[in-house]
């Protein structure tokens, strides 16, 4: 292995196994740190060791060590510590957008950086960064969403010692972003013409599947609105077995009570650490009544663990929220009264 020093503090090296150098240099608090140079240029390999030492000078002017650890590294970190939870069976509902938002937003802009030169200068600056990349001021949930996933990764930090509690910069939305537009919603009217025309839609489809897929839409339909589950993860993911029937005493009426397995965040409902569900949602009788004329729709014998939305044969159900498009399209409801765009999200706030 060729071994050359080049001054006090800074030598060369090349193992056997590689064609390129690397710098070892001396920093401040006297330990010795090694780089990659990433050429085989004796005189490149100077320069590059040179200037990393002059950032290392920069860096202690500002009260920075020159051990502290950069924040991209921090970032995959944390990212590894993400994915062991899912691969355990424990990661929150919020993992996906936890490792989209830490790759796409903080490590391309603060991943060069060292902890201690992440304040609320360089927060300002983020700021600004993003807004240009997204060419428009953001939402205030995106941006709550984005300081939320940074604090996360800096209490990350703040766990492995890698900086103190009391360094993290104060993240907020006050006085920031864009307030969010007002949901679009059906009028009391509006949803019940929406249900009667649901209720004759299957009627008018061509093909069997697409007349069963209707029918089941109808009754989508009305879960959502009823019960105020969210449509998509939470409502697809139902199963007769997360029904609970609960009498009824004193003379209160009975009701159900559903078990949400999957869900958008957790909450009260969740009894234990080891739980799936997130919440539960009371519905009265006569709605449970009303899913349960699916099961004249099916096939096989309905089994408690089945999917409540499904296949004839059990199988997943897709395409719902193209169905409702069209569905409003031909009743001309696509659109609200003040110009909000109606989904299926719009059930829950009607």
């Amino acid at each position: 292995m060729l071994n050359e020093t080049i001054s006090p503090g800074l030598r060369l090296e090349m193992r056997k196994t590689s064609r390129f150098y690397q710098a070892v240099l001396k920093d401040a608090e006297g330990c010795w740190r090694r780089y990659s140079t990433k050429t085989a240029d004796r005189e490149q390999a100077i320069r590059f060791a040179q200037r990393k030492q002059a950032e290392w000078s920069v860096l202690e002017e500002h009260g920075v060590s020159a051990s502290a650890k950069r924040f991209d590294f921090v970032a995959r970190e944390y990212l590894k510590e993400l994915d062991t939870a899912k691969e355990a069976g424990t990661a929150t509902a919020s993992h996906s957008t936890y490792v989209r938002v830490t790759r796409k937003w903080l490590i391309p802009f603060f991943g060069s950086h060292p902890l201690p030169r992440i304040d609320d200068g360089l927060i300002a600056q983020f700021e600004d960064w993003r807004r240009n990349q997204m060419g428009q001021e953001p939402a205030k949930s995106t941006i709550n969403k984005h300081n939320i996933v940074l604090r996360s990764v800096l209490e990350y930090a703040v766990k492995r010692n890698w900086m103190k509690r009391g360094d993290i910069p104060k993240l907020t939305v006050k006085n920031k972003g864009v307030p969010a537009e007002r949901r679009g919603f059906f009028e009391y009217d509006e949803w019940n013409a929406l249900a009667e025309f649901l209720a004759r839609w299957p009627k008018t489809g061509r093909k069997a599947v697409t007349k069963y897929k209707r029918s089941v839409l109808a009754r989508y339909v009305y879960l959502i609105t009823m019960s105020g589950l969210r449509p998509g993860t939470e409502a697809d993911n139902l199963r007769w077995s997360d029904f609970q029937y609960v009498a009824g005493t004193n003379g209160k009426a009975a009701y159900y009570r559903i078990y949400i397995r999957a869900g958008k965040k957790a909450g009260r409902g969740r009894r234990r650490a080891v739980d799936v569900a997130h919440r539960f949602v009371v519905v009265d009788e006569e709605l449970v009544q009303h899913l349960e004329t699916l099961h004249q729709e099916r096939t096989p014998p309905v089994k408690r663990d089945d999917l409540v939305f499904c296949m004839p044969d059990g199988s997943p159900i897709s395409g719902f929220s193209e169905m409702f498009r069209k569905a409003l399209d031909e009743m001309g409801l696509r659109v609200g009264f003040g110009g909000e765009h109606r989904t299926l999200y719009s059930l829950r706030y009607t």
